[in-house]
C-alpha cells in the first residue's frame, strides 16, 4: 500500500475525548499527530462504550530505547463507571 492512498482526514482521524478528561495527551487528534496517541483515546473511548462508564483519565507514556526506537510503556485509561441502583 503506498503512501498516497491515504488522505490528511486518515492521518487526522481519532476518538475525542470530553473536556472534563484528565489527560497528558491531547483530547483530539490533528494532523501530524501521533497514531499511538489515537490508539490511546480509542482504547478508552472503547472501554467506555462497552461497559457503559464516563472517561476521567488518560496516560500516555514512552520511552526511547538506545537504537532511536519508541516503545510505549505505559498507557493508562481511567473510567468511573456508574453508580448501581438499587430498588427495593
Amino acid at each position: 500500500m503506498s503512501r498516497d492512498c491515504f488522505t490528511p482526514y486518515d492521518w487526522s482521524r481519532s476518538y475525542l475525548l470530553p473536556a472534563d478528561v484528565a489527560s497528558n495527551i491531547e483530547l483530539r487528534g490533528s494532523v501530524g499527530m501521533l497514531g499511538a496517541h489515537n490508539a490511546a483515546r480509542g482504547l478508552l473511548v472503547e472501554v467506555c462504550r462497552h461497559t457503559g462508564a464516563h472517561p476521567a483519565g488518560l496516560h500516555y507514556a514512552e520511552t526511547v530505547l538506545g537504537d532511536g526506537a519508541i516503545i510505549v510503556v505505559d498507557v493508562t485509561a481511567t473510567a468511573h463507571r456508574p453508580t448501581a441502583k438499587h430498588s427495593v
